[in-house]
């Protein structure tokens, strides 16, 4: 069964932004040992993400059923290049101190909660019923 062009945008658009979301997993605390030696703020970093998803989850999930939820993934992806560049701009102008890490990230695992839950809730508009299951 064919799947058609909206799925396979959907699959490498979300398979390119979890990679990315991947490499900033492990980037942002290696980034954090040239601000700090403390391992438990490096560790915080972390629990920072996590929380947010946690905190965010439910309302996110209301959003999503509420919103287009197209827009809401274009939105959610824009956002994280957003974030991608603010990280990066901070970090060419060595303006990126432990506090401003930890609220990076948080940010960042508010949108990848988005993200995620956008891409599975946009599949049933892109992909025909009979496609569900292979999706």
């Amino acid at each position: 069964m064919h799947l058609g062009a909206d799925y396979r945008r959907i699959w490498f658009g979300n398979a390119s932004a979890n990679l990315a979301d991947g490499i900033t997993f492990i980037a942002l605390p290696l980034l954090a040992t040239t601000v700090t030696d403390s391992p438990i703020a490096i560790a915080g970093l972390a629990v920072a993400y996590s929380l947010s998803r946690i905190v965010s989850v439910l309302g996110i999930g209301v959003l999503i059923d509420r919103v287009d939820r197209r827009r809401l993934a274009y939105l959610a992806n824009f956002s994280r290049a957003a974030m991608f560049a603010l990280l990066t701009g901070l970090v060419l102008l060595d303006a990126a101190p432990i506090a401003t890490l930890y609220l990076v990230y948080a940010v960042m695992g508010v949108i990848e909660t988005l993200a995620d839950g956008t891409a599975r809730a946009v599949l049933p508009q892109a992909v025909p019923p009979e496609g569900l299951d292979k999706a």
